[in-house]
């Protein structure tokens, strides 16, 4: 969907001029260059200048990835050594570096890796506001079913069993068809609003 490698099978066709930006698993910012905050999202390049073969060969402006990191409220960081950065905070300039482009579509990999509970709430519950308010298609990739229930559509897949379901989040999060992808029995639990995965029978309750 990036571009950046063939598909093994079949094909893939992108609309003409779409712009995606990309957030990774991890940052590959090596701690001995002295990169700011601002440096990691001007390296996201500048919106719509970006060529098919040199996808980041423009800077974006500093007055741009200054709005981005605000965005994200963390502009007081703009500053800030990357590399002393928390992980929560680290995750968040490289979610600004992505949204400088002006995205038509955000690829979230892992997003919440190593972050705390709470603080992954607030990003999600961040990009979900991002999305709505920009028109942004949200593209995201996890290993947490119960992140995977907040969105409006879910592919399930299975490398090992060679499965793939895809479908609303609404029909697809539930024990029948989750214990059916895996191949193994599942529950699914409602606490506050949100729906909570396990691996095995759920819990009984006292009545």
């Amino acid at each position: 969907m990036l571009g950046l490698l063939h598909p093994l099978s079949g094909t893939v066709t992108r609309a003409p001029g779409l712009v995606v930006g990309y957030v990774p698993q991890r940052g590959n910012h090596d701690s001995i260059f002295p990169l700011t905050a601002l440096d990691v999202v001007r390296a996201g390049g500048a919106a719509h200048a970006a060529k098919p073969h040199r996808p980041f060969s423009l800077l974006a402006a500093p007055s741009e990835a200054r709005l981005a990191l605000d965005s994200m409220g963390i502009g007081h960081l703009a500053d800030h050594p990357f590399a002393r950065l928390s992980g929560g905070q680290a995750q968040r300039v490289l979610l600004a570096r992505a949204l400088v482009r002006k995205p038509d579509l955000l690829a979230l990999d892992e997003p919440t890796a190593g972050m705390d509970l709470p603080s992954e709430r607030d990003l999600l519950d961040h990009v979900q506001r991002l999305s709505a308010e920009k028109g942004m298609a949200v593209l995201l990739v996890t290993h947490q079913l119960c992140l995977a229930g907040r969105a409006r559509r879910i592919a399930l897949l299975d490398k090992d069993r060679d499965a793939f379901v895809m479908g609303d989040a609404d029909n697809l999060m539930t024990a029948t068809s989750l214990s059916s992808a895996f191949g193994r029995e599942m529950a699914v639990v409602v606490a506050a609003g949100s729906r909570i995965v396990l691996a095995g029978k759920a819990p009984e309750t006292a009545p």
